[in-house]
């Protein structure tokens, strides 16, 4: 069983809720997940794939990726406060802090290289 890496970067909001579904909207209407794009390349840039959904909804399109997931945010529906299966949760703020420097923390201070999560 494997795993594909993916990540996302999005403006930030206080609400990680709401902005964690606006991204899965955005994504699905891009059709940048599997089944349409097997395996989707990240960082989304404004140069990135963008066939258009090619079902009914985000549900139709994890239940067509079957066992392999949508390879993308899609695979992720809520929020919880601690780390779950099909969820996102947010670090602690000391944890930010530690890896950032701030709370709120940018594209340009990414922690690892985002050309090794290709790889």
């Amino acid at each position: 069983m494997g795993g594909h890496p993916w990540f996302y970067y999005v403006p930030y909001r206080p609400d990680i809720e709401k902005a964690l579904q606006e991204l899965r909207r955005t994504e699905f209407a891009a059709g940048r997940y599997n089944p349409v794009i097997w395996f989707p390349e990240f960082p989304v840039g404004p140069d990135s794939p963008s066939p258009g959904p090619q079902h009914s909804s985000i549900e139709a399109a994890l239940r067509a990726s079957m066992e392999d997931g949508t390879r993308s945010i899609l695979d992720m529906d809520r929020v919880s406060e601690r780390p779950e299966y099909c969820a996102v949760s947010p670090l602690p703020e000391r944890e930010l802090v530690r890896l950032y420097g701030t709370t709120e923390p940018t594209p340009s201070g990414c922690c690892f290289d985002c050309q090794q999560a290709k790889a």
